[in-house]
């Protein structure tokens, strides 16, 4: 009896130490720097300012497949990471059941320098967007009640929305708002070009590279 009344003593500091330590974890914001050869931000950072536990959360929403109706395509289903985020290999894009769409997934770099969204400028607000594909009958054909319902009922994103947000609330705005602070972090700003836009080591143009770029301007 001595042995398992001390072992019980030595279990539950450990269990109120893991629950202080998330009660007392403090979200880390993120530095966001806009490279000096890109223009002014559209985006409103001001109102949604990306955090370590915001993008965390975003990247795990971007990656989910329970989003969609078939529990299977995610936004990055279409969105490939390894090929600058388009859906490579495919004329049009396809989603649930291999429902085929009018246009290739357009990628996700850069977003918070623009000011309209989708090829065809359906959305103006970059917090917004996402519910497009994820609504839409032929990309996820999600249903939003269906995926708060889902949220709330897994403990990881119950721990990542109670850490990523102030009012810890697992809410549609809440997981736009995550996805958002997602894509603001995708910029794409190292290239030879902007080496050569910024006059640095790495970015001088061959003869071809310069001619190429003149005939583009």
């Amino acid at each position: 009896m001595l042995k398992i009344k001390y072992f019980f003593w030595l279990v539950i500091p450990f269990f109120i130490s893991c629950s202080d330590e998330d009660e007392q974890y403090v979200n880390v914001p993120l530095d966001f720097t806009i490279p000096s050869n890109f223009p002014d931000l559209a985006y409103n950072i001001d109102g949604n300012r990306p955090t370590e536990k915001g993008f965390e959360l975003g990247k795990k929403l971007f990656y989910d497949g329970r989003l969609a109706s078939d529990g299977l395509v995610s936004c990055g289903f279409c969105h490939l990471q390894a090929n600058a985020f388009t859906h490579h290999g495919h004329t049009v894009s396809h989603g649930v059941g291999d429902a085929l769409g009018t246009r290739n997934a357009p990628p996700i770099q850069n977003m918070a320098f623009q000011s309209i969204y989708m090829y065809d400028g359906t959305a103006e607000n970059l917090d917004l967007q996402p519910i497009i594909p994820l609504t839409s009958a032929i990309e996820m054909n999600g249903d939003l009640n269906a995926i708060l319902k889902m949220m709330k009922e897994d403990k990881e994103y119950q721990k990542l929305f109670g850490q990523a947000f102030e009012d810890k609330a697992i809410t549609t705005e809440n997981m736009l708002k995550a996805l958002s602070q997602f894509m603001v972090m995708m910029v794409s700003s190292n290239s030879k070009f902007d080496k050569y836009r910024r006059n640095e080591a790495g970015g001088t143009f061959s003869s071809d590279e310069l001619a190429g770029y003149n005939l583009f301007k």
